[in-house]
């Protein structure tokens, strides 16, 4: 609901509540898992004193229940394997498992935005405030005999303000300068339960890390047409953050106390772009950016990985042949330092490393087609190559005869990097019709996806794979009242949404089947 409450004033309210059934057979106790349950409430409050000030005041809350973390053994990869009375799933969307995954997840946003027109220069500022409280339970070698799991609570507290000012006039140059201030602090409690036979005396560690993150920043950007049509962009952004880890381990403080490190960073980007028609241009950028360093909050090092750093360099061309015609080509290269990645260790935990150099590079193609006016076609295709070019010590898995993974390191340098395909292609139309007073709408969309590697050794493999979606809908006279019938993952693929290794096996999480619903929609 939105609407005025006064000359100055105006709010809106939107309320969302959404629940599914679980749709995973649980071959261990019965019924179903998966089940899902979200509450989301957001309200904003807009005050225009002036044609020249504007305030937004936004209170958001989310709370959901999920159980999302119900995997099965992947090929049948499971520590529990060898021991009376496991019960391995051989199908997809089954599972069984010696408890029942979740993550559950609530947050409180407040936000504050303000624009006020100075005359040639809009000052705006952005402030917010985020809470957030995550539960999630996983069984570790995702089978019902209990070897492992792992409990963790997530409670981060996140302040946010930034100013910008921006040019309004009408001359050639337009600019932007602006700083910005970041403060987390939270806590992260877990829980790792891990034993070699159900009858063997476990190993239960309780992990109890602190953490801080405070950072600023000040960037300016510039745009200036050199000539008419031709546009030069460049931009500079400097960073400074500081970071603070204490971790405790089954209640004792570490000796380190609060481990501390700074990162400073100067990053910059620039851009030309020459609009040489109404509706066409092409354009070049290079930039740089980066992520610092961090503490691994599963570990009990007090040393932080390395900063992650890109070079990323990007030509396109968009382009408007005609009315009917939209298309869009880029290419593009990215390459990464230091890139942070994470794996399980072989306590059961994680452990947070550089992967040294690699580099990502490709193009992408997007066009738009409507050859009458009730039909729209659209159609884009990624090609990308993404490999790690040095990583010497990578943490790698190997599967055990009897089930389970020894875990390594290995040289995987020339690798494929995980969870990027190398090719992706997306078809989609839509096609409407008058029927008397009434509108009639179909659409459907199919995306295409090469294979997608989860390990560093490219052993996890999702093969390529086709996902199906579309909606029939009939709009009533009036606009006010609507049906729809929707459908997705018509041809129910078996599709990974995540595989993950670790010391007691290999699981997978898929993503949903087959889903067909019907909906309304009133307007007043």
């Amino acid at each position: 609901m939105t609407g005025g409450l006064g000359k100055t004033v105006a709010a809106d309210l939107a309320v969302l509540y959404r629940k599914s059934d679980g749709y995973i057979s649980d071959l261990n106790t019965g019924g179903t898992l998966g089940a899902a349950r979200t509450i989301s409430l957001r309200s904003k409050l807009m005050f225009e004193p002036s044609d020249s000030a504007k305030i937004i005041l936004t209170a958001a809350y989310v709370d959901s229940k999920d159980q999302v973390a119900s995997q099965q053994p992947f090929r049948g990869n499971t520590a529990g394997a060898p021991f009376p009375g496991v019960i391995i799933p051989d199908q997809a969307w089954e599972a069984s498992l010696n408890g029942r995954g979740r993550s559950d997840y609530n947050r409180f946003d407040l936000s504050l935005r303000t624009q006020f027109d100075l005359g040639g220069v809009n000052l705006e500022t952005t402030g917010a405030f985020m809470t957030t409280r995550v539960n999630q339970y996983a069984d570790s070698d995702a089978s019902n005999i209990l070897l492992g799991y792992t409990d963790m609570r997530v409670r981060p507290k996140t302040y946010s303000q930034e100013v910008r000012l921006l040019s309004t006039g009408v001359g050639r140059f337009k600019w932007i300068l602006g700083a910005y201030a970041f403060r987390l602090t939270g806590e992260q409690p877990v829980f790792i339960y891990s034993a070699v036979s159900p009858t063997a005396v476990p190993s239960q560690t309780l992990l109890e890390p602190k953490v801080t993150t405070t950072s600023f920043a000040g960037f300016a950007e510039g745009t200036y047409e050199i000539v008419d049509s031709l546009f030069l962009t460049g931009g500079v952004r400097y960073t400074t953050e500081k970071r603070t880890f204490e971790q405790s381990v089954n209640g004792t403080p570490l000796p380190f106390g609060t481990a501390r490190k700074s990162f400073n960073k100067f990053t910059y980007r620039a851009a030309l772009r020459y609009n040489f028609a109404d509706h066409a241009n092409v354009y070049a950028s290079y930039g740089t950016g980066f992520k610092s360093g961090v503490f691994n909050t599963f570990g009990t090092s007090p040393i932080a990985v390395n900063p992650e750093s890109i070079k990323a360099a990007e030509i396109g061309l968009k382009v408007d042949p005609a009315s009917w015609l939209r298309t869009n080509l880029s290419a593009y290269r990215y390459d990464y330092s230091d890139l942070q990645v994470t794996a399980r260790s072989a306590s059961n935990a994680f452990i947070l490393q550089n992967a040294a150099t690699a580099k990502i590079y490709g193009g992408e193609l997007e066009v738009t087609v409507v050859p009458i006016r009730d039909l729209n076609l659209r159609a884009s295709a990624v090609y990308t190559h993404a490999e790690y070019d040095k990583f010497p010590q990578a943490q790698v898995f190997i599967p055990k005869s009897t089930g389970g993974n020894i875990v390594s390191s290995a040289d995987v340098s020339g690798k494929w990097m995980i969870r990027t395909p190398r090719y992706t292609f997306n078809l989609g139309g839509t096609y409407g019709v008058d029927i008397g007073k009434s509108r009639l709408t179909a659409s459907a969309n199919l995306f295409h996806s090469g294979k997608v590697y989860y390990d560093f050794l490219n052993s996890l493999v999702q093969n390529s794979y086709t996902m199906l979606s579309g909606e029939i809908g009939l709009r009533l006279p009036g606009e006010k009242i609507s049906f729809n019938l929707f459908a997705s993952n018509l041809t129910n693929a078996k599709v990974a949404q995540q595989i993950s290794p670790g010391p007691l096996g290999t699981y997978i999480i898929y993503e949903r089947p087959r889903r067909v619903g019907i909906g309304a929609e009133i307007r007043f």
